[in-house]
């Protein structure tokens, strides 16, 4: 691990045996300051309080140094502390770079909170200034504070950009859970101030020397001050000076360039930040600049980077470009006069070291540096009308108009010059445009001629011209001739940051083609106050003749507005759009003169959603940047001048440019105020109405819109002329399935330019459709309609539906002939015509895909040019031997037309079914390339396929034409250890947490050079340069360290005290230790090899004595108190929920008699009822009394991170009891009695908890943490099914979560139990780029990555085997954060399932395996029986299943195909049921008529978990989605592993399982189909399935499927729908949605984990009579009650896995496969032979078994519970015998509520509805049970809230009182809460749309007679290897 990645982990993560860190207060601030943190935060929380030993020491300081965080939507922060005796306070804040922040700290009296925005006037104010973050980063005060015993409060105020967007085109709105603050404070008493100042100043300064100029040679530059010989600066007779603008020391360097050389400054300075505070600054100038001499202070005028805070220090640790010149300040900061003019003095040690060092090339460090999108900037742009040629150079665009716009950055054989200059071939009179965009390097262009000497055509023009940003614009006509564009960028200070790059726009048109015909009329006025009041979405149409003007930005139009004090909040929705050549029409945003902020790049304009804007006034702006005049002198090619005749089409030239605008002012209110749905929704572009193309002109779209609620949209295409269009949607988390038709005539266009929300238009011809990507040829111009169906994700945790849209439309006329085409050119070039000659037409079309090692030699590898047609196929091999490598391919088209696929697959094995492997990455489309990156591939055989996603038949047309490849690939090695050992900090620039080498004294200002002065520092060190440090004590001195591992793989470190020759003490394993020691000189070694946190504390011994008596004043306890943890007895919580609460602080002073104890000083249980955030913070003295946390785990402790004196652990777990126990590892060694002093906090959130305040809560309902460990009960394991028991078997299956607490990282120990074992890890995670960004590595105990065996990769998913030795071993989850717009968390389905090696054996024995007889894999499914329930609709009625088979395979698997034929428009539901250990199973529809082995998928199946741990079958690939009528087949699959099948063991058996089912869609309007039960509206499927067993404090996120849309609002639905337990108490859910996108047919409900506690051990569906279908207005069918059991302890029920043999009987096992509803026992048919296994069928209705009659011997099928009476079997059938004898039974309910019907019904038990279902009457009345109540807005009980029920001294009345208001509240605000968040976990949905017949969208695929070797152009690729 490097440095800097390891400081991040140190810094963001509690450590496993080392120890921790966090914050205090009063007990109510700091518990609304936790809640209000964003649970996914990777810092602290800022404490709020001072009032706590965690701060305020014995001796009556305070003193805070550590990093926190804070949400980003809280602007501000109070502190607040309570001072007894005059003292002096010194205060420094800083924010983090990447903050886009800046802070400000001002120190008021009182206790008064905020009112109405301001506080009163300050007491002291704080200064802004530069610090590492940049310009006002950092804010400091200092001052004395006079009045004893008043209340002060610190206020911290963070200012923040209003646009945070990720800089580029289409860049989405974005917010990060929380940013860092370095947070530096100190209060010291004005009588112990001498402490902390020196006792005698001298007569004069004594400062660092003087120097001229220096310039850096190779020697470097260094210079320090002996330890014993600290710089002092005297202040007596200096006025005083405005903070940090005193100079007391500078040095000018002169940098001179060197080729590949960085030139480092490290500076170091210690000083008392108490009295004596300094700044070190860097100041750049260019290499001929000379700086000011007279200066006393940095002007900063092209740039200041600050210093590092450290612990009464600061670093500065940069990498700088050489070729510059730097001035190195160091500053004063406030001077401390106090009374006493000797001490007027600040003492000051300074360490200045410079020197060249190499610059590392980009494989130096690592692919974080080359695996980047950003594209290479062209070489040549060639202005051209006819493409017939091939003598183009690498890198050359050619076109007669174009327009490339795309993220660019300088290739690494740039980056030394950091110079591009691309030459322009313009050949005949042209407008010309180009412009940079939001640049993260200081870049610069030019444009010049190609003559010597170049002459400059037009100067750029900056964007900051009217305050905006630092855009350039170029705008010109140019002549014909040639010319340079020129890209120029100097290095930032701190260095290039990996993948920094540029978003460019150029575009180039001849005149011909611009000028207009007819006249331009002009629009007048644009008016924008109407727009701004406009409440909806209202594009506004103008148009403006623009002449030949000057280059400068010119105002079109302005409007003023003003937002009051007491106003919503209140957002400005901004968006332009216009011809970039022509006009590029811009907004801005100022407020009271200033810039605020510009909108974001689109792809036709610029749009931003700003807010929430502050109180004051704003201007908004609309501006274009005019075109000059041609200057007839810096015209042409060489050395002609122009003629004023050849510039008078220039001069005289008038564009009409024609605009639309939408502008609004939007106020934020109600339930719009949670969550980010709404800042999404309202961000996010809609997508166009309209789309017209030019003639002689290709259009790109590669822009990201917003889903419109409908989720159907319509746009009309004005075609130009005959083109090939191309659709693609990149990236989706849904699906789109598209129709293009012509327009027919008569049928009017929509509003140009406007959004969507238009009503679907008759369509004409059908040209094509699709689904996820369309390509069409339109042979003639014209207007046609694009239709498109969106639906919703199967991610669940998408916060807003989105879909990114690649369209390409291509005139006929600009694409070339293929130069093997009949009449095409001649070749020129060696590899066209090895192309025309071969007979694939491919030739000698190479790649070098050989992995690069990690070099200090820059290697580029040459791009690979050949031409392509659209009947092409081809792939390079490669092999991955030794270390997993990284891969970067980019293929550049032009012009951009073909519908080309990049895919890296695996090669197959013979461990794999037939099917064709499938990708294991897949290439994006950006604007005119596809970019496949995949940064860590594992050892194996792979394959790099390029070929087409169309079918040959759609594109044989086509097969002459051809476009122009250019293929850059990259593949370099992942070796961490020999990438860890490089300069990673080159990089980026220092955290926050300054890293530093050791200092080579520990007497140094900032440390112990006062022998009175309290020494308490969390510093982090690296040992590579220094390992030994010096230490004078003068008198007794207690000594202590405790040191932490940066690198946990690394965690020794070794700590000696030497005098002399002699150890005086030592550290233990851990790094802690503790002596005493007394007056000399001593040497302290370090052995490390590695960075550790390092907290040492040193003072006195007489100094401590006096302290600790004066602290015993307060009294200490001869007994241990009881925290107040709910159940932990009489000091348990009142007034609190318990799965919400909160200890506060709790200070506890234990007497003398613990001060020696050693080891646990109380133990505090902690039970989590619900998946929740624990957070435990200990403080403490730290050097007298150091006293940490720890929960318990079987293999140790996972204990807290020490910072100073607090010791905290923040984290996420699981239900479970944990123990957290309060130790004191290492009392002093002392003699005198003191009290064991320490402050706790406890506190327990739900992690599905919304909490206030939070912009981007990650929400996960129905997910759990990962457990601490896998080995024990105490980690949380056993509530998943865990942990590994004695045998070494564990099976966990469960949805959970890891948040970006720890950096995103969870670390679980499996124990082995001394065995062999087989592992097997599988994850689902719903798209490839969140795939990507989750990494596991298993960790064996010498700290090395065990590889796997085999894995599987399909879309979405992966599973990996490993094989595991007797050593127990760690899986380490990593979610990887590489673009800002990621989640704050990954929510993932995950299953473990581990064996000893030698139960395989009995689990695939044929005979042994206690399944019955073998049968083939044919024999599982009925094609017939298939057949026959597609084409009856009558799902439940006449569903297929196949009943468990012990089914017998090869090593290969098996590949089957099933058609069927739907008669109507249906949803379809498959599942096949499988044991995840045993197999790999995959599925999927395609079309009916398709080729099996190369159509694409319709939809691929998604894995489930179902029955509990002893079944055979414990999970499922499923699909449900809505299908139009017409033919279709489903694939299904099966994989297995090398081991599995042993040398000559022949054919294995494998237990799987069938079920197949269809139900008809029911619409509005729709005729009757009859009264059966098969054309009722019904309940098709629910998700989760109920056989697998909710566990202990889950969430229950339900979502439901109709066959006919509801007709009930969300609203309505909350009341009609309910959980019902067995006592009869209904709850209503507490979040719910209906999915627009799916047409009402999708509803999801949430039900959180305490309520369902409370209903437990089972709940029912139930279904109002109120809620009914829109197609039939009657109620909904249940055919079988929808019953979910629900573990009543923390302890997963059933969790003894199936290891070969009878299965296990079981109440929570045994049950049905497909979507049936509830859970029972197995039963089997008469006679069955014993072992033989049922289950319920899939639709859950009835078995179809085929012509397999009942009794058979090893007869397997599924049995099905009754209608009435809770029996099972159909009321008109024999109830069967159950296969086993019934399990315990539970014990018995309470009496049951009875539930009484007004009109006529009689009294029955609830929960048996008509016809067997589930319904309730809406009119009945509800009886709650105790601990219920009845809500009045919904009439379902709700649970009496915790703090009612426990509250003491009420009655009856009063409780039942204050539970309705409680409840009234609760409800109205879950009714607030916004409905979208569910969508964030929604699974499976968008297989569901329903699709109308009247709008088939011909899902059917073509079919395909290609040969063999091109089967995979659009095969099944399923399996990985």
């Amino acid at each position: 691990m490097g440095v800097a990645s390891a400081m991040l982990l140190l810094l963001l993560s509690a450590v496993f045996i080392g120890v921790c860190h966090g914050d205090v207060s009063d007990a109510e601030l700091n518990q609304a300051a936790e809640k209000y943190n964003p649970k996914s935060c990777k810092y602290h929380p800022i404490p709020s309080t001072f009032d706590s030993i965690g701060y305020l020491q014995y001796n009556g300081e305070v003193y805070l140094g550590d990093v926190f965080g804070i949400p980003d939507d809280v602007h501000e922060h109070t502190l607040a502390f309570k001072v007894k005796k005059r003292s002096i306070i010194t205060a420094s804040v800083e924010v983090h770079r990447d903050s886009l922040a800046e802070v400000k700290v001002d120190l008021y009296k009182g206790s008064e909170n905020h009112v109405s925005g301001e506080y009163a006037k300050p007491v002291l104010w704080g200064t802004q200034m530069p610090g590492a973050g940049g310009d006002n980063a950092k804010c400091y005060l200092t001052g004395d504070i006079d009045n004893k015993g008043e209340d002060y409060r610190l206020v911290f105020k963070i200012t923040a950009d209003l646009a945070q967007d990720e800089p580029g085109a289409d860049a989405r709105w974005r917010k990060s859970s929380c940013f860092p603050v370095r947070v530096d404070i100190t209060v010291v008493a004005i009588w112990r101030m001498p402490y902390h100042i020196p006792s005698s100043c001298p007569g004069t300064s004594g400062l660092p020397v003087k120097r001229e100029k220096i310039t850096l040679d190779d020697k470097g530059f260094h210079d320090s001050n002996p330890p014993s010989k600290p710089y002092v600066y005297v202040f007596t007779h200096d006025r005083v000076w405005n903070p940090f603008k005193r100079e007391v020391w500078s040095l000018v360097v002169d940098v001179p360039p060197r080729l590949h050389r960085f030139v480092r400054f490290f500076l170091r300075s210690t000083f008392r930040f108490i009295s004596g505070p300094f700044q070190i600054l860097i100041e750049l100038f260019d290499l001929n600049t000379t700086p000011d001499e007279t200066a006393t202070e940095p002007s900063c005028q092209m740039g200041c980077i600050g210093a590092t805070p450290i612990y009464n220090g600061q670093v500065m640790d940069h990498a700088m470009p050489s070729g510059f010149t730097y001035k190195l300040w160091l500053l004063a900061g406030e001077p401390m006069y106090l009374s006493d003019s000797k001490t007027h003095c600040m003492e000051f040690d300074l360490e200045v070291d410079i020197k060249y060092e190499s610059k590392l090339t980009p494989f130096e460090v690592g692919p974080q540096s080359w695996m980047c999108t950003n594209a290479r900037l062209p070489a040549k742009i060639v202005q051209s009308d006819s493409h017939n040629t091939d003598d183009l150079e690498v890198g050359t665009i050619e076109g007669r108009a174009l327009h490339i716009r795309d993220w660019f950055g300088f290739p690494p054989d740039e980056l030394e010059e950091m110079k591009h200059v691309v030459t322009l071939d313009v050949r005949e009179p042209s407008l010309f445009r180009v412009t940079t965009h939001k640049s993260s390097v200081d870049l610069r262009i030019i444009l010049t001629t190609l003559d010597a000497p170049p002459r400059v055509i037009a100067p750029p023009v900056r964007m900051h011209a009217l305050g905006g940003t630092n855009d350039q614009t170029i705008h010109t006509p140019l002549p014909p001739g040639k010319y340079g564009l020129g890209f120029f960028a100097d290095y930032p200070l701190g260095g290039l940051h990996p993948c920094d790059g540029f978003f460019v726009q150029v575009a180039l048109k001849p005149v011909e083609l611009v000028k207009q015909s007819g006249s331009c009329v002009d629009s007048g006025q644009v008016y924008l106050g109407e727009m701004l009041r406009s409440k909806r979405e209202n594009w506004q149409r103008f148009e403006k003749p623009i002449p030949s003007t000057t280059a400068q930005p010119h105002i079109l139009a302005s409007k003023s507005f003003n937002i009051g004090p007491h106003d919503p909040a209140t957002y400005l929705k901004m968006g332009i759009k216009s011809d970039y050549l022509t006009s590029d029409f811009r907004l801005q945003l100022n407020r009271e003169g200033m810039h605020v902020s510009e909108p974001r790049v689109t792809s036709n304009g610029y749009a931003e959603l700003l807010g929430p804007l502050e109180p004051g006034s704003y201007t908004v702006d609309i501006y274009y940047v005019g075109r000059p005049k041609l200057d007839p002198s810096k015209g042409g090619s060489g050395n002609k001048f122009l003629d004023a005749s050849e510039t008078r089409w220039a001069d005289n030239l008038v564009t009409c440019a024609t605009f639309w605008v939408d502008m609004r002012l939007i106020e934020r209110t109600g339930e719009e105020l949670r969550g980010e749905d709404w800042l999404c929704r309202a961000g996010t572009s809609e997508l166009p109405a309209l789309i017209s193309t030019r003639r002689g002109e290709e259009l790109v779209i590669d822009s990201q819109f917003i889903v419109p609620p409908s989720g159907r949209h319509l746009t009309l295409l004005d075609i130009a002329a005959p083109s090939i269009i191309k659709i693609t949607t990149v990236g989706l988390k849904s699906t789109v399935r598209m129709r293009l038709a012509t327009n027919p005539s008569g049928v009017r266009s929509p509003a140009d330019g406007g959004g969507g929300g238009m009503e679907l238009l008759q369509p004409g011809q059908v040209v094509q459709e699709s689904t996820n990507s369309l390509f069409a040829r339109l042979d003639q111009g014209g207007s046609y309609q694009l239709h498109m169906v969106l639906s919703q994700a199967t991610d669940f945790s998408t916060v807003c539906p989105v879909v990114q849209l690649h369209m390409v439309v291509e005139p006929l006329d600009l694409i070339p002939a293929c130069p093997w085409a009949a009449g095409s050119f001649s070749a020129l070039m060696d590899s066209t015509r090895a192309q025309q000659a071969a007979a694939d037409h491919l030739g000698s079309v190479l790649l070098n895909l050989v992995p690069r090692k990690v070099s200090h030699k820059l290697e580029v590898s040459k791009p690979t040019q050949f031409w392509m047609s659209p009947d092409m196929k081809t792939s390079f091999p490669f092999t991955v031997a030794d270390q997993p490598v990284a891969v970067r391919v980019e293929v550049e088209l032009h012009p951009p037309w073909l519908p080309l696929a990049i895919e890296l697959v695996p090669k197959p094995s013979q461990y794999t079914s037939t099917k064709p492997n499938q990708p294991r990455s897949v290439g994006k489309l950006m604007e005119s390339r596809i970019l496949l990156m995949d940064e860590e591939v594992d050892r194996g055989e792979y394959e790099l396929v390029l070929r087409m996603t169309e079918d040959r038949d759609a594109i044989s047309a086509m097969a002459t034409l051809c476009a122009h490849a250019t293929i850059n690939a990259e593949i370099g090695e992942q070796d961490e250890l020999l990438v860890n050992q490089l300069r990673a900090e080159l990089l980026d620039l220092p955290d926050l947490l300054a890293i530093q080498p050791l200092p080579p004294s520990l007497n140094m200002v900032g440390y112990l050079s006062l022998p009175d002065a309290p020494v308490l520092s969390t510093n982090i060190f690296t040992f590579d340069k220094v390992k030994t440090t010096e230490l004078q004590i003068q008198k007794p001195t207690l000594i202590r360290f405790v040191c932490e591992p940066a690198d946990l793989s690394n965690a020794h470190i070794h700590v000696r005290v030497m005098d002399g020759g002699s150890q005086i003490a030592e550290s233990d394993s851990l790094g802690h230790m503790v002596a005493v020691l007394q007056p000399g000189y001593y040497r302290i070694d370090v052995q490390a090899t590695e960075a550790f946190l390092v907290t040492l504390g040193m003072s006195a011994l007489d100094r401590l004595e006096a302290d600790a008596h004066s602290a015993s004043k307060e009294g200490c306890s001869a007994t241990v108190p009881t925290l107040p943890v709910p159940g932990s007895g009489s000091g348990a919580l009142v007034g609190q929920q318990q799965t919400e609460w909160s200890t506060g602080y709790t200070n506890i002073r234990l007497d003398h008699n613990f001060a020696q104890n050693k080891g646990q000083l109380m133990e505090v249980p902690v039970q989590a009822k619900v998946p929740s955030l624990l957070y435990i913070e200990l403080g403490s003295p730290f050097l007298l009394q150091f006293v940490r946390i720890g929960v318990h785990v079987p293999e140790g402790l996972w204990v807290g991170e020490q910072r100073a004196m607090i010791n905290a652990l923040r984290i996420e777990v699981p239900p479970g009891t944990y123990h957290v126990q309060i130790s004191q590892p290492e009392p002093p060694p002392v003699k005198f009695p003191f009290c064991v002093a320490f402050s706790s906090l406890i506190s327990l959130t739900p992690l599905s908890r919304d909490s206030p305040g939070t912009s981007r809560e990650c929400v996960s309902y129905g997910a759990m943490p990962l457990p601490l460990d896998l080995s024990g009960g105490d980690g949380g394991a056993a509530v998943l099914g865990g942990p590994v028991d004695s045998n070494g078997r564990l099976l966990i299956r469960s949805r959970v979560v890891i948040t970006d607490m720890h950096d995103g990282r969870k670390k679980l120990y499996l124990d082995t139990k001394g065995r062999t074992l087989v592992l097997k890890i599988g994850v689902t995670i719903g798209t490839s780029d969140e795939l990507n960004s989750l990494n596991l590595h298993v960790v064996g105990p010498d700290h090395k990555p065990i590889q796997p065996d085999f894995d599987w990769n399909v879309p979405g998913a992966w599973e990996r085997i490993f094989t595991l030795s007797e050593k127990s071993v760690w899986l380490i989850f990593h979610h990887e954060h590489r673009e800002a717009m990621e989640k704050s968390c990954s929510i993932f389905d995950l299953a473990i399932a581990a064996f000893p090696k030698t139960d395989m054996d009995n689990m695939l024995s044929c005979s042994n395996n206690g399944l019955g007889r073998s049968e083939d894999f044919h024999a599982l499914f009925d094609q017939q029986r298939v057949a026959a329930a597609a084409l009856s609709g009558r799902g439940a009625e006449n569903g297929y299943d196949s009943g468990v088979r012990n089914v017998a395979q090869e090593a290969g698997g098996f590949l089957e195909t099933l058609p069927f034929t739907l008669g109507e428009d249906s949803v379809v539901i498959a599942s096949i049921g499988y044991n995840f250990f045993l197999s790999h199973v995959e599925m999927d529809i395609i079309g009916g008529d398709a080729d099996p082995r190369k159509a694409k998928s319709i939809m691929f199946s998604e894995i489930d978990f179902v029955n509990g741990a002893s079944s055979p079958v414990n999970a499922r690939q499923w699909v449900a989605l809505y299908l139009p009528k017409g033919k279709y087949q489903a694939r299904i699959a099966d994989d297995h592993f090398p081991g599995q099948f042993r040398a000559g063991s022949g054919r294995q058996c494998f237990p799987l399982q069938f079920s197949f089912s269809t139900y008809p869609v029911i619409r509005k309007g729709a005729p009757s189909y009859g009264v059966s039960s098969a054309a009722s509206a019904k309940v098709v499927s629910v998700h989760p399935q109920p056989s697998m067993p909710l566990m202990y404090g889950q969430d229950l996120m339900l979502s439901i499927r109709f066959s006919s849309p509801a007709k009930a609002s969300p609203a309505e639905a909350q009341r009609l729908i309910a959980l019902q337990g067995q006592s009869g108490q209904r709850v209503a859910p507490s979040d719910y949605l209906r999915l627009e996108e799916e047409g009402g047919y999708l509803w999801n409900f949430v039900w959180i984990g305490e309520v369902l506690q409370a209903l437990a051990p089972t709940v029912t569906l139930t279904l109002s009579d109120g809620f009914v279908s829109e197609g039939t207005g009657r109620p909904y069918v249940i055919e079988e009650p929808i019953t979910y059991r629900i573990a009543t302890t923390p302890d997963f029920p059933d969790k003894l896995p199936w290891t070969g043999g009878p299965p296990v009987p079981s109440a929570w096992s045994a049950s049905m496969l497909g979507d049936g509803w509830h859970t029972q026992q197995g039963a089997r048919p008469p006679g069955g032979a014993p072992g033989s296994v049922s289950s319920e069928s899939s639709s859950g209705r009835g078995t179809t078994t085929g012509d397999r009659g009942p009794g058979r011997p090893g007869e397997v099928y599924m049995e099905q519970p009754g209608a009435a009476g809770g029996g099972w079997g159909k009321q008109d059938e024999p109830r069967r015998p159950p296969a086993f004898p019934p399990a315990a039974p539970p014990p018995p309910p309470p009496p049951p509520v009875i539930v009484h019907e007004p009109v006529g019904g009689q009294d029955r038990l609830p929960g048996l509805g008509e016809a067997g279902g589930v319904s309730i009457k809406a009119e009945q009345e509800i009886h709650c049970g105790e601990g219920f109540v009845i809500n009045p807005v919904t009439g379902m009980c709700d649970p009496i809230p915790a703090d009612s029920r426990m509250r003491t001294g009420m009655g009856a009345w009063g409780v039942l009182g204050w539970s309705f208001v409680l409840s009234v509240v609760a409800i109205l605000l879950l009714i607030a809460w916004r409905a979208a968040e569910i969508k964030m976990t929604t699974r499976h949905a968008y297989r569901y749309t329903p699709v109308t017949t009247e709008e088939n969208f011909g899902l059917v695929d073509r079919d395909d007679d290609d040969d063999d070797d091109t089967a995979a152009s659009s095969a099944f690729r399923l399996s990985s290897r």
